[in-house]
């Protein structure tokens, strides 16, 4: 595991203790050093401390050197397939770009016709293209799953304490056209789930093919242990479906969910089901919903502007079915359902 964690920065949640065998990275995103001032009430420092360094559970660097970090990951990277060339391994790279601040090495200074954000792109561009590179020195391409993707959606939202800090690497145009509503930070719209996912694999995959099938992030676990000949466990609940068919392009091949549900912390705000979008009525103060239901037809109305659910209210009816089956499962804290499979978060009393 290389990069950036953020699932818990305490030893009991670090990635050496979640089944990975090496881990160099930062716990927790490059913009949460000791500058990020409280949301609310006087503006003051939060108190975290200077962004470290670890290397398995070991600080060493801090505060970390933010902008040569994508050049050493990469390294670490490299180095990593070179060692183990001749076994089957698994490599989770959570590079650091382009999450604000931009910060990259001189050799990326105003190469782009973007601005810092497009420098962060070609970084991270060629970033890929070193490991990539090296799967290929070592006669490994041909039986890699490459699998690149994104976790949430653009940043829309300007931050003036970040801005201040870090000057124009931490400036955000939230004018900027965009296809979809919405952006990083909310659930609700295409904004802010919908990413890029871009899967490699020659001889396995057809090149130059798309599917507009649905599928999630955890899905990556349960594909990545069939391609490996491993067993998911049949102890717990295991959310994720293979998605083998869709890739190697079997006939007819359809997303392995009916429904597919978005939360905001335990407040389920919106459903997609096949082509179809609903949004739930309600939501936290911090981000207030709509009154009413919303359905959108994502084939037509990718920037969901087309509200239908006050013309197909069966249809809504029907994909209603999906949303109690979410909250009997998962809970929903605005209908104050708790969810009979709701599993508590990692806390440290």
């Amino acid at each position: 595991m290389i990069g950036k964690w953020h699932l818990g920065h305490l030893p009991q949640f670090q990635p050496t203790r979640y089944g990975f065998d090496l881990y160099l990275g930062i716990p927790y995103p490059n913009d949460h050093g000791p500058e990020r001032l409280t949301f609310t009430g006087p503006k003051v420092t939060r108190g975290f401390p200077s962004i470290p360094l670890i290397r398995n559970e070991k600080v060493i660097e801090q505060p970390a050197q933010l902008a040569s970090l994508p050049e050493r990951f990469t390294a670490e990277v490299v180095k990593f397939i070179g060692d183990n060339k001749d076994k089957p391994f698994y490599i989770h790279y959570a590079n650091i770009e382009t999450h604000i601040p931009w910060l990259v090495t001189k050799q990326f200074h105003f190469k782009s016709k973007a601005g810092l954000y497009g420098d962060a792109v070609q970084c991270f561009d060629w970033s890929v293209g070193e490991i990539v590179a090296t799967l290929k020195k070592h006669g490994l391409e041909n039986d890699t799953l490459i699998v690149v993707s994104s976790d949430n959606g653009r940043l829309r939202t300007v931050s003036a304490e970040l801005e201040g800090i870090y000057g124009h690497a931490a400036a955000v145009d939230p004018d900027l056209p965009s296809l979809l509503r919405g952006g990083k930070g909310q659930s609700r719209y295409e904004g802010g789930v919908r990413v890029p996912c871009v899967m490699h694999w020659p001889g396995k995959i057809p090149p130059e093919t798309h599917t507009p099938e649905i599928a999630m992030g955890f899905d990556l676990y349960a594909t990545f242990a069939k391609v490996a000949g491993g067993e998911i466990p049949k102890d717990r609940i295991i959310d994720g479906k293979d998605l083998t068919p869709i890739l190697f392009g079997a006939k007819n091949a359809k997303s392995p969910h009916n429904a597919v549900y978005f939360y905001e912390n335990f407040n389920l705000v919106s459903i997609r089901s096949d082509k179809w979008k609903l949004v739930l009525p309600g939501g936290p103060k911090m981000k207030k919903g709509p009154m009413k239901a919303e359905l959108y037809d994502l084939d037509a109305d990718l920037g969901e502007k087309n509200n239908l659910a006050a013309a197909q209210p069966e249809l809504v009816q029907r994909l209603m079915v999906f949303v109690e089956e979410a909250r009997a499962d998962l809970g929903d804290d605005l209908t104050k359902r708790p969810g009979k499979n709701r599993r508590p978060a990692g806390e440290v009393k």
